[in-house]
């Protein structure tokens, strides 16, 4: 993945210039969504169909983690397909040299268990994709908020690694994940051993250390946003988390 990287953040430095070129962007449509569908569907080696149904099969699978309402009821039938895709999607489906390819490449080599391949890369799609857009857009969101912390990162463009990871945590693009109990546990009632869970995210302050300002993005900690530099910064680090 690491060897990635420099593909990766070509592909930012050409999203960022062509940006910039226009003067001003929808942030969700022209950065959020742009830059992680595209790295994504390269990286894992997603053509035609699938490519296509990247973002709606992404969102379907996030809004399905909740209680089981109208919205989850909704979402179910398009979760669906993403999940009967990966059951059967075999290494011809996937482009040459791709990161899909290798997953499928490491399963016939017994790296991974058999049969293992089409889940994994159901989590680039059903994990990966929904809340990168939601963090990048999250971070133009707050830096919007929060202009002072913005040109703390445009004046020290070394805090954009520590911004980034405050975004994550400040306002969190993922608000529960699935966890085994491996014993019988009692939380809100009985939870028998071997039962899958789920564990809900809240946002929590730090200490006073690390954050002396609570309500909003610490001063030193944090930022990078939409200047030309700080984005293609950004995009580098959001490349280098994928």
């Amino acid at each position: 993945m690491r060897g990635l990287k420099g593909s990766i953040t070509a592909k930012a430095d050409a999203l960022v210039a062509e940006l910039v070129e226009k003067g001003s962007f929808e942030a969700i449509d022209a950065l959020a969504r742009a830059f992680p569908l595209g790295a994504v569907a390269d990286l894992i080696g997603f053509t035609g169909e699938v490519r296509a149904n990247m973002l709606r099969w992404g969102q379907a699978a996030m809004q399905v983690l909740g209680p089981m309402n109208q919205r989850t009821a909704e979402n179910l039938p398009i979760a669906g397909e993403l999940y009967a895709w990966c059951s059967q999607v075999a290494a011809g489906d996937l482009a040459e040299g791709s990161v899909g390819r290798g997953i499928f490449d490491a399963e016939a080599r017994g790296a991974i268990p058999p049969d293992t391949a089409g889940h994994i890369i159901h989590q680039y799609l059903g994990a990966g994709v929904d809340t990168t857009i939601a963090a990048i857009g999250n971070l133009v969101a707050l830096f919007a908020r929060h202009p002072e912390q913005l040109a703390l990162v445009r004046e020290d463009p070394s805090l954009v690694p520590a911004a980034f990871n405050e975004v994550l945590r400040f306002w969190a693009p993922v608000h529960a994940w699935g966890r085994r109990v491996t014993k019988d546990v009692t939380i809100e009632g009985r939870h028998p051993g071997g039962r899958a869970g789920g564990n809900p995210v809240r946002r929590r302050q730090p200490g006073p250390a690390p954050l002396r300002e609570p309500g909003c993005v610490p001063r030193r900690a944090q930022p990078g946003g939409p200047s030309v530099v700080r984005l293609r910064a950004l995009l580098q680090e959001v490349a280098a988390g994928l």
